[in-house]
């Protein structure tokens, strides 16, 4: 079998993993040649920053071109950094790109290729620092996108102009379910900050009230759903139901019968507010899904209401931007013997041996 020649280039620039001249991409051309490529040469500041600066020259122009490909691979490159810091001119380049497409939302391609482009611009921004004036940007901008909210509270360095927007909204009910995320901003103010019980429970209510919309939005948008497959498919039996429920196939001889039984109605889909429930999920026969136990929920977090303060407070201490040895004393302050396996996963994720010893003679 014959060998293709862009194969044994890709062998042999992998064997090399050569340093790049700063010039290698200066053009949409040179861009197309290296492509399939750039990935095996070793990172280059300077060429990363012509990539950048290459796809800022060109995104609002008329010229026909893969702008998603010019993102997916300089995301790409990147990966390769290992020294992230960027000078200003490509940092405001990125964010500039960034209010383009994730805030303006002026793309002119399919919705996953949107999709894609902004995840891309999404990880070039993570961890940037910002001026004073794209920081107020993003936070006057937070509800065009949860990029736009995860950039503001995942920002990486103390800044009051953030903390402010976070004493601003820390009780809106858009933000609830970031809320040791909210927390770690106050923190990085006031060490002494602690979360009001009566703010926890807040949370939890208005949460819980979300999920039982939820909830009786989607067992209504099922119903129609099947209402309208069943008068499509007349000829479905309940159990080609319960295929069609779980995304199979509707079966051969239904198609044959009723050419409209695969008709384009999107199934609904079901998603609760959080991702995590201290009681679990419970299974809806009728409908075929996993959703809250809402007053078990409730019960359980009324019963529990110490350790949930204390396993806030130590998430709040963990995105704090506060130095590391100010996080490990504030977090054994919080800590309780029943929530030990999150101090455990916190320890980790701040890689804070100190703690982690710590934990061990407990």
């Amino acid at each position: 079998m014959a060998i293709e020649k862009k194969e044994i280039r890709k062998a042999i620039l992998e064997i090399q993993n050569q340093y790049p001249t700063d010039n290698l991409i200066t053009s949409y051309q040179d861009f197309v040649d290296y492509r399939e490529v750039l990935h095996l040469y070793q990172y280059n500041v300077a060429l990363f920053c012509n990539m950048v600066d290459l796809t800022f020259r060109l995104w609002s122009t008329e010229a026909r071109i893969s702008r998603l490909s010019l993102l997916q691979v300089t995301k790409r490159y990147y990966t390769l950094a290992e020294n992230r810091e960027l000078p200003e001119r490509t940092r405001n380049q990125l964010f500039d790109l960034f209010s383009k497409v994730v805030i303006e939302d002026g793309l002119k391609m399919a919705d996953r290729g949107k999709l894609d482009a902004k995840n891309a611009l999404n990880s070039l921004l993570s961890g940037r620092r910002l001026t004073e004036d794209q920081q107020q940007f993003l936070c006057d901008q937070v509800e065009s996108s949860h990029h736009v909210l995860n950039r503001v509270l995942r920002y990486p360095e103390p800044a009051t102009v953030i903390s402010q927007w976070a004493r601003d909204y820390f009780e809106d009910d858009r933000y609830r379910t970031r809320r040791a995320e909210l927390v770690g901003w106050l923190m990085d103010e006031d060490t002494d900050f602690v979360v009001e019980y009566g703010v926890l429970e807040a949370d939890l209510e208005f949460m819980l009230r979300e999920d039982a919309q939820r909830i009786a939005t989607f067992e209504q948008d099922l119903d129609i759903y099947r209402a309208i497959t069943r008068e499509l498919a007349p000829g479905l039996e309940p159990e080609d139901m319960l295929r069609v429920d779980r995304n199979l196939l509707i079966p051969d001889y239904v198609s044959y019968q009723n050419p409209f039984a695969a008709f384009a109605q999107e199934k609904p889909e079901f998603k609760a507010i959080r991702w995590n429930y201290n009681t679990g999920l419970l299974t809806d026969s009728k409908y075929n899904y996993f959703k809250p136990n809402i007053e078990k929920e409730r019960a359980y977090f009324y019963d529990h209401r110490e350790e949930n303060f204390c396993v806030t407070m130590a998430w709040g201490v963990a995105y704090s931007r506060l130095d590391i040895s100010v996080k490990e004393e504030l977090l054994k302050r919080f800590f309780r013997p029943e929530v030990e396996y999150t101090f455990f996963k916190i320890a980790k994720r701040l890689k804070s041996v100190g703690l982690l010893e710590w934990l061990g003679v407990l």
